[in-house]
């Protein structure tokens, strides 16, 4: 599991990101509790992040707190053996839209997320419903330009599959985004 648990750490305090290009992003993740290190105090920048990490990072960048998430310790997904610790974390962004597995009732929790899963969980986080007329054409190219419009790939690493140190740029970048509301005729706004 990425996100270790016991002692906090503080961000500068991680003895593997000292000129990591997403430094800033990953201390300042970091000390907000969205993300942490590991007991060994590293982070692990290069390690890819899976799917039910990252859940856990944007509910984090939602600042749900702990005692919320109780509500939410089921899914509706089929595969989450081996993911209980996850489980209220996939349950809220399930129930809130921000995902929404694969369409065969599997959400696949162990596989590496993707820059563009990334991307697309953390515009739905910030109210990117997919009837926003916001969102032109079909998904990924829908959420890869309106991510790229909001700046949400600025700064994150051109590669197919997102690595811890990408997946604390995008939750950076999305810190400063303006949370929208999509209407049900598609109207978004802030």
């Amino acid at each position: 599991m990425v996100f270790a648990a016991g002692a906090k750490t503080v961000g500068s305090q991680l003895s593997d990101i000292e000129g990591n290009a997403n430094e800033d992003a990953i201390i300042a993740n970091c000390d907000l509790g969205i993300i942490t290190g590991y007991t060994d105090g590293t982070y692990k920048p290069s390690q890819a992040v899976n799917r039910a990490e990252f859940a856990a990072m944007i509910t984090r960048m939602l600042g749900v707190p702990d005692s919320a998430l109780a509500g939410y310790a089921k899914t509706s997904f089929t595969d989450m053996a081996g993911y209980s610790w996850a489980n209220s974390y996939i349950g809220f962004c399930e129930a809130k839209g921000i995902v929404t597995g694969y369409g065969n009732g599997t959400f696949g929790p162990g596989n590496t997320i993707t820059v563009n899963e990334a991307i697309t969980m953390v515009a739905r986080a910030i109210g990117y419903t997919s009837n926003s007329s916001e969102l032109v054409g079909a998904w990924p190219s829908n959420y890869v330009s309106l991510g790229k419009r909001l700046g949400l790939y600025d700064d994150v690493s051109a590669t197919s599959v997102i690595d811890r140190a990408s997946a604390a740029q995008v939750i950076y970048n999305a810190l400063t985004c303006t949370v929208v509301a999509v209407n049900a005729d598609g109207e978004t706004k802030d």
